[in-house]
């Protein structure tokens, strides 16, 4: 895919995203993190992968309690934000983003993490 920004799908008081749980958005060319995610109280999966994304948004928080597995690898983040403890994941996957030490990982090593985020 080539997509690039993903339109507000939903107005800010809507809930029709409420119930979504999967969402693979990975290998686009998107620079950040979609505004309607704030509004997927349901989401257990979050997909996003390859894209050009430096930064995870503290909205973000919003899917933390259902939010099992984020994969953010290969985007261009540098560091993680404190909110990403926050969330109960039981995946997160990092490899291929310029983080400095210590959570710089080995370019031949994938990064996954499972359990909590606060051990990070």
């Amino acid at each position: 895919n080539h997509i690039s920004d993903l339109p507000p799908l939903i107005p800010s008081d809507s809930n029709h995203c409420k119930n979504l749980q999967y969402l693979n958005i990975s290998n686009n060319k998107l620079d950040c993190f979609p505004e309607f995610l704030r509004h997927c109280k349901s989401l257990n999966v979050l997909k996003i992968a390859g894209n050009s994304i430096d930064y995870v948004p503290n909205f973000l928080k919003a899917c933390s309690p259902t939010l099992r597995e984020l994969d953010i690898e290969r985007c261009n983040l540098k560091n993680l934000p404190a909110c990403i403890t926050h969330f109960s994941l039981l995946e997160l996957k990092l490899h291929g983003n310029p983080f400095p030490s210590p959570i710089n990982t080995n370019t031949n090593q994938r990064a996954i993490y499972k359990g909590k985020c606060g051990k990070l």
